[in-house]
């Protein structure tokens, strides 16, 4: 969510380039660590690399497309996203049986710099919106409140009754003081009065029930299909992901484009 206010306040265009150098970084440090934390590590600025460029790219769909057509540039967005879940495994399972797993994260390092090229010299320049203030309270609560639950809930079957319900108390204290927070503050992380408009209430339900579906399915399927090929389980994979893009790209009746599920309509 930083970074995505950060795309609405000094473009998309440095921000994606940002998040593209900080995935090369995460890159090669994953492809360097000595040790399971150093690669932990590695994988965490990986991670925040996604957060920088998922917001943008959303934002460069909306500055670059009239509403009548966004509906399908985010259709394609989703089909790739739902195209390389299946076909990424599988990379990384044959790089892995036939070479050192390392690979998988220096391989990434040309990819990296060759999107950085062509993202610095095929992009157009965007217009400045103006400075604002980027929210870093706000974003330190909702981190902890985040991440402090997903605490809880991981160690819901290993860790002691008491260690899960701490971790689950504070994170809902977090949150408690993150609406307060947003509620008050002029820049806020997620202003709550989107939530009012139709499109978006409806298209983050859509994408909550969606992920819900999604992820506890690939679990459950992984389950109950040990043994099965691995052509089949991703074919099985990528059925499932590609109905998911196909809702993505649909538009209401006025002919406005519904945003793809997890991203809410620009405010001009």
């Amino acid at each position: 969510m930083v970074f995505g206010k950060l795309a609405d306040t000094t473009g998309w265009r440095p921000v994606i380039l940002a998040g593209v150098a900080i995935f090369v970084i995460g890159s090669a440090l994953a492809g360097i660590a000595p040790n399971m934390a150093v690669l932990i590590a590695g994988r965490l600025v990986q991670g925040a690399s996604a957060g920088a460029i998922l917001p943008a790219t959303l934002t460069l769909v909306a500055d670059l497309y009239p509403a009548h057509r966004r509906g399908r540039a985010q259709g394609w967005l989703a089909s790739v996203w739902a195209g390389v879940a299946v076909t990424g495994p599988l990379l990384g399972a044959f790089i892995t049986n036939w070479s050192s797993w390392r690979w998988i994260f220096w391989l990434s390092l040309p990819i990296g710099l060759a999107a950085a090229v062509g993202f610095a010299l095929l992009l157009p320049r965007d217009e400045s919106r103006g400075r604002g203030e980027t929210d870093v309270v706000g974003a330190a609560l909702f981190t902890g409140c985040v991440g402090l639950l997903m605490i809880g809930l991981t160690d819901m079957k290993v860790a002691a009754a008491a260690r899960i319900a701490l971790s689950l108390l504070a994170s809902a204290v977090l949150g408690v003081a993150f609406l307060r927070h947003e509620r008050r503050t002029p820049e806020p992380i997620i202003p709550f009065k989107l939530w009012r408009r139709r499109a978006v209430a409806l298209t983050n339900g859509a994408a909550l029930v969606t992920g819900i579906a999604l992820m506890g399915g690939d679990d459950l399927s992984a389950r109950l299909r040990t043994g099965a090929s691995a052509p089949l389980a991703a074919y099985r994979r990528l059925r499932a992901h590609a109905a998911d893009a196909r809702l993505g790209g649909r538009r209401d009746r006025g002919g406005e484009a519904v945003p793809a599920p997890g991203s809410a309509p620009r405010a001009r």
